[in-house]
């Protein structure tokens, strides 16, 4: 699946966070939106960080979700995630898939 192409704004610099997975997986945002930290991947133009993606009822998805929201309720009642990450991987845009495991356990600033 492919996400819309209007996630963050180039240029402009956000705040460095921290992405885990329910599965354990760790990654790193830098200010520039570069995604690092993943199996020793140096922070790079190739793989950009995009926007949250909200799961909502009847497999429909809300993109570019404010960090705010993922950080105040990051799962469901019954522990699943609510977000997941849309991401520019070499000039293709994504979400990652499958939410049970490459969704967001939760997110923390540096």
């Amino acid at each position: 699946m492919t996400a819309p192409a209007a996630g963050r704004k180039e240029g402009i610099e956000m705040k460095p966070f921290e992405i885990y997975t329910p599965y354990g997986n760790h990654y790193k945002v830098n200010e520039k939106g570069q995604i690092y930290g993943y199996n020793n991947v140096t922070p790079s133009d190739s793989w950009r960080f995009n926007g949250f993606v909200e799961r909502l009822p009847f497999g429909h998805l809300r993109f570019n979700v404010p960090i705010e929201e993922v950080l105040e309720r990051p799962s469901f009642k019954n522990g699943k995630p609510r977000f997941t990450v849309s991401d520019i991987d070499h000039g293709t845009t994504r979400v990652w898939g499958n939410m049970d495991v490459h969704g967001v356990r939760f997110v923390r600033y540096n």
